[in-house]
């Protein structure tokens, strides 16, 4: 008897640990392969401010619907380790990992609430636990966003943190799980006004599972009403401090509707076309979908809040957009890193439960171990080969900006102008370029012209006129261009 208590909590462990070693391996590796991209240089920018009331005003400027915790964690951490690319990376790869470690904890949590339904057995629930940590560490969005210097990573370790503490404190209703509850919503929100969806999903949850008793106001409130109240104010007092502190508070709102995110649902539809070929898109798929049923059977109550935390921020995004692109997000989220995925990127966690659950009820346990045995294979397979091209569906890395920048601090020694498109890309020349004594002049009436190849909106008026501005192509490099007006014409060969 005691012997069978100890085997499952020895084979989660085992689970466990290889999916963190595995998870830390695939995100450290070949860290700073590639350069420091433009959206990083806007983390960097602001995180390198000298004062905390500075980093937090520089990144309300730079990324609305955001209160700038990322640039707090990073601003702290370039203080004790430097702000090299592979530092500032390094932030994220070590929050990827928590993430890891915190899905496990958050996912044996759920599968063992009771809300009507059985929920699983302890043994049952951590092995589902330890598997869909597992299957996280392999999702290739978790990988790719917890290799750079941005906020996403601190998401995807906030989600689970946050779902951990809302269930217990829905379980147990003791105080310091509500007020760890609210605290990590409020920090959700935070990070990204996205995830109001997230909270929302939670709401719609726990209002399904109120009995009618629950709705009367007394002494002391029920477990799931005091655990609303901590889902909701916290994360609508985040949503107000964004819209007090913006410049603009249409700029909030417009977190969901930037021009890229359309051209990312244009890409989503092009590459979903092959998705049905994919054979990891079809398995994973299949696991989630047999996870569901038999997953519904067994922890019913678990699986509908896995289910809305899945599709709601889904469902949102696409009313955002006025397009149905974003519903494919859960076709391609696992093995197509994209640019669309950064607003729904919670959705990675719970098909990830799925998954595992799909996995977990597949009988005998032989078939069980071979299907587990085809999914890892074929990820490493499909992981090896993203990192042969990194920058596949997402275009950021690759982009030679360290010989920009030299480019271009050698013609602002030579006293010729530069402008620079899109604006933002600014930063990342800052910062290859922030150790000279003579800083890239961006203005209007320069001669030169740096110019990212597939950025800025290609929707921009201006854009022809610039191009047909500078018509010289003075210098190359991978993913940005130098390109020189006539009057250029006699001191570089076309």
């Amino acid at each position: 008897m005691i012997a069978d208590k100890r085997k499952p909590e020895k084979l989660s462990t085992i689970i466990l640990g290889l999916a963190l070693a595995i998870g830390a391996y695939l995100r450290f590796y070949q860290l700073g392969a590639y350069e420091l991209t433009a959206d990083e240089a806007q983390s960097w920018y602001a995180a390198a401010a000298p004062t905390l009331g500075y980093v937090l005003r520089l990144g309300l400027i730079l990324e609305p619907g955001k209160l700038g915790l990322h640039n707090l964690a990073l601003h702290f951490w370039i203080m004790a380790f430097g702000d090299s690319v592979i530092s500032m990376r390094s932030l994220s790869v070590v929050l990827g990992v928590t993430g890891i470690m915190l899905i496990f904890v958050a996912v044996r949590e759920l599968l063992e609430y009771h809300a009507g339904s059985s929920g699983l057995p302890r043994y049952e629930s951590e092995r589902v636990a330890a598997l869909s940590a597992l299957i996280f560490a392999l999702s290739l969005p978790a990988i790719h966003y917890s290799r750079e210097a941005r906020t996403y990573p601190l998401i995807l370790a906030l989600v689970p943190a946050q779902v951990w503490l809302f269930i217990r404190a829905a379980r147990l209703r003791r105080v310091i799980h509500l007020l760890g509850a609210a605290s990590l919503s409020f920090l959700l929100v935070a990070s990204s006004l996205v995830n109001v969806a997230v909270l929302v999903a939670q709401g719609i949850w726990l209002l399904t599972l109120f009995r009618r008793s629950d709705w009367r106001l007394r002494w002391p409130l029920s477990g799931r009403v005091s655990s609303l109240a901590a889902l909701l104010i916290p994360g609508a007092v985040a949503v107000a401090l964004m819209v007090a502190t913006a410049r603009d508070p249409s700029d909030v709102y417009g977190e969901t509707q930037y021009w890229w995110q359309r051209a990312g649902a244009v890409s989503f539809i092009q590459t979903a076309r092959m998705a049905p070929l994919n054979a990891m898109c079809v398995l994973t798929i299949g696991l989630a979908l047999w996870g569901t049923i038999r997953g519904w059977r067994k922890a019913r109550a678990a699986i509908w809040l896995i289910l809305l935390w899945m599709w709601l921020p889904v469902l949102l995004l696409a009313c955002s957009l006025g397009s149905v692109a974003p519903l494919l997000v859960i076709i391609l989220s696992f093995w197509f890193p994209n640019f669309l995925q950064r607003y729904v990127l919670t959705c990675i966690v719970p098909f990830s439960i799925l998954a595992a659950v799909g996995i977990w009820q597949i009988r005998p346990t032989a078939l069980r171990l071979g299907a587990l045995t085809l999914f890892v294979g074929l990820a490493l397979t499909r992981i090896a080969s993203y990192y042969r091209s990194p920058g596949e569906g997402v275009g950021e890395w690759r982009i030679q900006w360290r010989e920009a920048a030299a480019f271009a601090e050698s013609e602002a020694q030579a006293g010729r102008p530069i402008v620079l498109y899109p604006d933002y890309c600014k930063f990342v020349l800052f910062y290859y370029a922030r150790r000279s004594t003579i800083v890239p002049a961006f203005t209007k009436g320069a001669h030169l012209l740096i110019f990212a190849n597939n950025a800025g909106d290609p929707s921009d008026p201006d854009l022809p006129a610039l191009i047909w501005s500078y018509p010289l192509y003075i210098a190359r490099f991978e993913g940005v261009s130098v390109r020189g007006d006539l009057s250029m014409m006699g001191a570089y060969r076309r």
